[in-house]
């Protein structure tokens, strides 16, 4: 892909974020909203997304469960497609439920999710239907109902997902503690709701066109393909119920809270502690220059955590601190650990120290000098690769452009945007960040767990006065050893290649060089995976949380699970680098000589 020109900045930080140029966007006369983009990976299919601005925070008390029990009828059938045939039909055009056809509801939104292949435009016609079609509702009929009654009660079996499902189960017990709220269910109690007298005037405010938006992303092969789509969504009703989405904030509170969720199911055990705030804006350069500090401080502080945790006797697995928000409206600054069993207090307590020591000493001007070098690689890696791109990170990007204006500028926009404002960036300014990362108020501590034999579990008391006394401890300022030599003193000396092999199942090159020696080579590949906080999609940085909250299914990602936890540190970047195509290397020195392309390199960065 050629390059193109790098855009100019404006001077004035209160200036808003432009919109990305290549995002064709507009309204139809019904107040649907659409977006649409061309993009060649995956090659010949197109994602569809209609999105849907309401979720659980719209029901009322005897509503609850509404909204999601909404989304799983509308697989059942709907005006155009009775019954299985929804599902049937793009089973039987290649799509699969799940990676290419589902849908997620949250606190906010509810949000349907489609790949369709390009190559017919029949194929795109009947795509287009269905997505005509959920708007309206479902077809589903009373005994659908009542089977769905039924599989949430247990009678029928039912596959491990859901509320029963540890990863469920505990996260929903944090949540009611955390939110002051329930979260979206499918219980046995909640499923009654599809059959009450009160569900249309929820359905009313989940099924309005002026509360919904449409994503394509794509390359289609013809262009008059477009316009039946456009005919086809134009007829989608206006509803005159449609009111005005009210604004829910989480409740402030200045006692700390904990949680102690356990499940004999549960696997990991985990303990976090959370700080809400008020949610801030995102809208101006001003304020992308103050989430650019922000991310240096939590990104520096992960390094500090991951050196601890590589210790020989470390504290915890994996531990992280992070922002992000719970539901629209509210922030929340998590620090998380990952524990070794039996050594739940001792990996909170290492991890708060940690944040503490940043908070009260700050940080170093060689840890800020290379957290700043790792975000900007971080940026031109992913410029460099912007048409490797999916479609669906593009369509989760406009997702959050649509329901909350979060700006969508390019990721060649944002490049500049860190060209200029990095440098300029003092360790006086991150380490004011840090000085409030600990504030006090509306904290919560989550705790989960193991249900076994032999394990015992803390009171949530307990961990609440270990997170306080952090605070008066001593604790002394970070110490950054910065080795000032070569990694490699004194080269060594070139040796020949005596044998070379190939492993064909799976593509490795093998040299055995004279010395002993043996390189190895993997097949072509040329691809940067970016996961949980690329700042390509500036709203991927301010996600929610994963400990507690409910999250879109998992599509056709080779990276790890942006909501898991021991992958969730914000700024991480994995890059995987080798050859196109280029001659065995002859010699120790001929590989160090062309290390760009053999053999392979993968590394992992901090960029954000």
């Amino acid at each position: 892909m050629p390059s193109p020109a790098l855009p100019e900045l404006p001077a004035d930080p209160e200036a808003a974020i432009p919109t990305d140029p290549s995002i064709r966007t507009g309204k139809l006369d019904n107040g649907l909203t659409w977006y649409a983009r061309r993009n060649g990976v995956p090659s010949d299919r197109v994602e569809l997304w209609l999105v849907v601005n309401a979720g659980a925070l719209l029901e009322d008390e005897d509503q609850r469960g509404l909204a999601h029990f909404v989304e799983h009828m509308a697989f059942n059938g709907t005006k155009n497609f009775k019954k299985q045939e929804l599902i049937d039909y793009l089973e039987g055009i290649g799509m699969r439920f799940g990676p290419d056809l589902n849908a997620y509801t949250s606190f906010d939104e509810t949000v349907y999710l489609l790949q369709v292949p390009t190559d017919d435009e029949a194929t795109l016609e009947k795509a287009f239907l269905i997505l005509q079609d959920w708007p309206r509702g479902s077809r589903s009929t009373r005994g659908d109902r009542q089977r769905a009654r039924r599989r949430a009660r247990g009678v029928a079996p039912r596959p491990r997902r859901g509320r029963a499902h540890p990863r469920q189960a505990v996260p929903r017990a944090a949540q009611r503690l955390a939110l002051r709220r329930a979260p979206p269910d499918r219980s046995a109690r909640d499923h009654r709701v599809g059959l009450s007298r009160r569900a249309p005037s929820l359905l009313s405010r989940l099924v309005s066109p002026q509360s919904d938006g449409c994503r394509g992303r794509g390359r289609p092969r013809s262009r008059p393909a477009r316009r039946p789509d456009r005919e086809i969504l134009c007829t989608a009703p206006e509803s005159g119920l449609a009111a005005r989405r009210p604004r829910f904030e989480i409740p402030a509170h200045d006692e700390a809270l904990a949680s102690v969720a356990t499940d004999r199911e549960q696997t990991l055990t985990t303990v976090s502690l959370y700080l809400k705030r008020p949610e801030r804006s995102e809208f101006t350069h001003g304020d992308y220059r103050r989430s650019i500090v922000e991310d240096l401080a939590f990104a520096m502080i992960n390094e500090r955590l991951v050196e601890l945790s590589e210790k020989a006797d470390p504290p915890f697995i994996n531990a992280f601190a992070g922002a992000g928000r719970f539901i629209r409206g509210s922030e929340v600054t998590i620090a998380n650990v990952l524990a070794r069993e039996g050594q739940v207090e001792r990996g909170l307590e290492t991890a708060l120290v940690e944040v503490e020591r940043a908070a009260r000493h700050g940080f170093t001007a060689t840890e800020l000098e290379r957290g700043k070098a790792e975000r900007l690689r971080g940026m031109e890696v992913a410029f460099a690769e912007r048409d490797k791109e999916e479609s669906d990170g593009f369509a989760g990007e406009y997702v959050s452009h649509f329901l909350t204006g979060t700006p969508s500028p390019g990721i060649a926009y944002e490049l500049e945007l860190h060209r200029r404002y990095l440098p300029g960036i003092t360790i006086e300014e991150v380490n004011r960040v840090a000085a409030t990362l600990l504030d006090e108020g509306s904290r919560v501590v989550l705790y989960s767990g193991p249900e076994k034999d032999g394990v015992t579990h803390p009171e949530g008391a307990a961990l609440l006065a270990l997170a306080n006394a952090v605070s008066t401890r001593e604790i002394a300022a970070y110490v950054d050893r910065v080795i000032d030599a070569p990694l490699v003193a004194e080269p060594p000396k070139p040796a020949r290649i005596v044998a070379r092999s190939v492993i064909d199942a799976v593509g490795v090159h093998v040299w055995t060089l004279e010395n002993g020696i043996r390189s190895t080579s993997n097949r072509p590949i040329s691809r940067t995976m970016r996961f949980s906080c690329g700042r390509s999609a500036l709203a991927a940085i301010r996600s929610r949380p994963k400990p507690i909250t409910n999250s879109r299914p998992t599509r056709r990602r080779s990276s790890p699970n942006p909501g898991s936890a021991p992958s969730t540190r914000r700024g991480c970047v994995v890059t995987s680098q080798a050859s196109r195509s280029s001659p065995a290397p002859t010699s120790p020195s001929a590989t160090r000589a062309s290390s760009r392309t053999e053999p392979a390199r993968i590394s992992a960065r901090c960029s954000k």
